[in-house]
């Protein structure tokens, strides 16, 4: 059994320049596992942009956690979060996200 816990932030500091825009997997699993995370953007059914991540674990009362905390998103999500916050209506910004994915791939393979 496996469990899969996702969260993405966005926090500001200070300065404007201090915006972070990032997310947090954290897996938990009783067995050793080699973790490979694709996290792959999407425009009109098509990839515009995917991030490949490996994950191993650390053990934990008994448990193996796999967490990946603060990862950044690309400079291709950042920036298209800044656009779509331009944009003039929310009607506007709910047509461009209809075309608009986000898929995550996660893979396992037990380690002996």
């Amino acid at each position: 059994k496996q469990w899969y816990q996702r969260r993405v932030a966005i926090t500001a500091g200070p300065k404007a320049s201090d915006i972070f825009y990032g997310h947090d997997n954290k897996y938990e699993s009783r067995e050793k596992l080699h973790i490979k995370v694709s996290t792959k953007a999407c425009s009109f059914g098509k990839g515009v942009v995917e991030k490949l991540q490996t994950v191993s674990p650390v053990a934990v009362d008994g448990r193996l956690i796999y967490d990946v905390e603060k990862s950044p998103l690309c400079e291709y999500m950042v920036s298209f979060i800044y656009k779509l916050k331009d944009l003039p209506d929310t009607k506007l910004m709910n047509n461009v996200l209809e075309n608009f994915t986000v898929l995550q791939v996660t893979l396992r393979t037990i380690l002996i």
